[in-house]
C-alpha cells in the first residue's frame, strides 16, 4: 500500500484521499495533517517520493472539529528470511589431515610411525607383512564427508624393490558399510628416491614436482565417503615383504555442510502495563554493630621453604622409574637432562596407561607442564596426561591437573640446549606447555600418558619433561 506524498507543503485545501476510503468528505484544514505512525516507515525514493509504511499509520487531522477524524488501515507485511540450503566444497591437495586415524592392513609390524602416511613430508613408513597377505593401510579423515580425485604416491629413501607397482583404493561411509572400489591400476612408479624428512610443496592441482611419485586421477568420481583404505596387491621386487613410501596424498573436496537454518522473525508480544504497587515504607531496622572477630593467628606450616620459581622442579638428582612399560628395567636418563636428547617409554598396554615416576631432591610446587619433541617419531609424541603428587612413599597418590597438549609435527634435533625460564618455555625449539592451577607442595610426581598422536603407539617419545613451578624447597 502506498500514499503519494506531495514534493511541496499541501495546499490549505485537501481535494483528494487514498483511493482505498470510500465516502469520505472534502476537509478543510486551516493547518497542515499531522501524521502520525505506530509503525516505523521506509522511504524508497524514485521519481516522485513515495511512503511505504510497514507498520499500521494513522492519519489523524489536527485543527478540525473533535468528533471528526479520517483513518486509512495499511496491512502489515511480516519480514521472512531464505536460509541457505546448497552445500559447499573446499579443494585440498589431501583429505587426509593430520589428525586423520590410521591403521595397518594385513601387517604383521607393530604401528609405528602411521603419522608419517600424511605429515606433508618425505618421512618413510614401512608396512611389514605375511607373504600370501595383501598390506595397505585403513584412513578415517576427521572430515566426514570428502570426495576424492586422485591419488599420489611419494617414493621413500628405501629399497626400490620395496615400492608398491599396483594398488587399490576403496573408501565407504561408515565400519556398517562395505568397502567399493574408487580406483585401481598399475603404478609406473619412479625409481628415483626422495631423502628423508623433506617438506612437500603441493596442491589440488599438482604434487610436488620437485620430488619422484606417481599420480592417478579420477576426476568423474563424485561418491562421497569418511573412511578409505588404500592396498598394495603387488611389489616391484616380488620377494620383499616390505612396501615403503614416504607419502600418500588422496587429493579432492572437502564438502562443508550447509548452516542451520535461521528461526522466523516475529514481532515481540507487547507487555500488559499495570499500575505498580505502591511498597509499604517501614523504618529500616538499625543493624546491630559488633566488634569484628580477630582472627586466631597460627605459625606457617614447616615444611616447604620459600623457594623460587624455576623452569624445571625436576634436577639433575631426580630418580626415575618407568610404570605400565615394557622396558621398566631401564634407567631413564634424558626425561629431564635440559638437551633434546630423547627419552622413550615403551608401553605395556595390558598392564595399563604408561607413565613415570619422579623423586626430585626437594619439595615443590607445579604450576605448568611443559612437552619438548624428540627427534622423531611424531605418532610418538604425548597428546594428553595425568599428574600427580604426594609428600612420601606412605601416601596416597593426589590429582594435581590433567590435559590435553598438542605439540608441532616439527622436530627438535637431538642434542639441543633448552634455554627456557618459569615465564616461557624455549622458544627456538618446538615444545607444548599446559598451565594449570596448583598450590600443594609435593615430593614426588606420577604422570600418565593418557594420550599419543597415534594410538596405542609402539612408544611414548619425549625430547625433555620440564614441571614448571616453585623449586628449592627445603624437604
Amino acid at each position: 500500500v502506498t500514499t503519494n506524498v506531495p514534493s511541496t507543503s499541501p495546499t490549505d485545501i485537501i481535494t483528494s484521499t487514498p483511493s482505498s476510503l470510500t465516502n469520505t468528505p472534502s476537509v478543510a484544514m486551516s493547518d497542515e495533517p499531522t501524521l502520525v505512525m505506530s509503525g516505523e516507515p521506509t522511504f524508497v525514493m524514485s521519481g516522485e517520493p513515495t511512503l511505504v509504511m510497514s507498520g499500521e499509520p494513522t492519519l489523524v487531522m489536527s485543527d478540525v472539529p473533535s468528533s471528526f477524524k479520517v483513518t486509512t488501515n495499511v496491512p502489515s507485511f511480516a519480514p521472512t528470511t531464505k536460509s541457505p540450503t546448497s552445500t559447499s566444497a573446499i579443494k585440498t591437495n589431501n583429505v587426509l589431515d593430520a589428525d586423520t586415524k590410521m591403521t595397518y592392513v594385513g601387517a604383521t609390524n607393530k604401528p609405528r610411525r602411521l603419522s608419517e602416511i600424511a605429515d606433508g613430508s618425505t618421512n618413510k613408513f614401512t608396512i611389514i607383512f605375511e607373504e600370501g597377505s595383501t598390506p595397505g593401510f585403513k584412513a578415517v579423515p576427521i572430515n566426514s564427508m570428502t570426495i576424492v580425485k586422485g591419488i599420489r604416491f611419494y617414493a621413500s629413501n628405501s629399497s626400490k624393490g620395496r615400492d608398491p607397482v599396483m594398488y587399490q583404493l576403496e573408501g565407504r561411509k561408515d565400519g556398517s558399510n562395505k568397502w567399493e572400489t574408487i580406483a585401481s591400476g598399475d603404478m609406473e612408479f619412479p625409481k628415483t628416491r626422495n631423502k628423508q624428512g623433506l617438506p612437500i610443496n603441493s596442491s589440488f592441482s599438482s604434487g610436488d614436482d620437485s620430488l619422484s611419485y606417481f599420480e592417478d586421477n579420477f576426476d568423474d568420481n563424485d561418491a562421497v565417503y569418511s573412511e578409505y583404505q588404500v592396498l598394495f596387491q603387488k611389489r616391484r621386487s616380488g620377494s620383499s615383504l616390505k612396501v615403503s613410501l614416504s607419502e600418500v596424498e588422496l587429493r579432492g573436496f572437502i564438502i562443508v555442510p550447509p548452516p542451520a537454518p535461521t528461526p522466523p522473525i516475529t514481532d515481540a508480544p507487547t507487555p500488559k502495563i499495570t499500575d505498580a504497587p505502591t511498597p509499604e515504607v517501614t523504618d529500616a531496622p538499625t543493624p546491630k554493630i559488633t566488634d569484628a572477630p580477630t582472627p586466631e593467628v597460627t605459625d606457617a606450616p614447616t615444611r616447604g621453604g620459600i623457594g623460587s620459581l624455576v623452569n624445571n622442579v625436576l634436577d639433575a638428582d631426580t630418580v626415575y622409574t618407568y610404570i605400565n612399560a615394557s622396558n621398566e628395567a631401564k634407567v631413564p636418563t634424558n626425561i629431564s637432562n635440559g638437551i633434546t636428547d630423547r627419552e622413550l617409554i615403551t608401553p605395556n598396554y595390558n598392564a595399563g596407561t604408561p607413565g613415570l615416576i619422579a623423586k626430585p631432591t626437594q619439595e615443590s610446587i607445579v604450576h605448568k607442564v611443559r612437552f619438548y619433541n624428540s627427534n622423531n617419531c611424531k605418532g610418538c609424541d604425548p597428546r594428553s596426561f595425568t599428574l600427580e603428587g604426594r609428600s612420601s612413599d606412605n601416601d596416597i597418590w593426589k590429582f594435581i591437573a590433567e590435559g590435553d597438549c598438542s605439540t608441532s609435527r616439527k622436530r627438535n634435533s637431538s642434542g639441543q640446549v633448552i634455554n627456557s625460564t618459569y615465564d616461557s618455555g624455549d622458544l627456538e625449539l618446538k615444545f607444548c606447555e599446559f598451565v594449570f592451577e596448583n598450590k600443594s607442595v609435593y615430593w614426588q610426581y606420577r604422570m600418565f600418558f593418557t594420550k599419543t598422536r597415534e594410538e596405542l603407539a609402539s612408544a611414548v617419545g619425549i625430547g625433555e619433561l620440564e614441571l614448571v613451578g616453585v623449586g628449592n624447597m627445603s624437604a
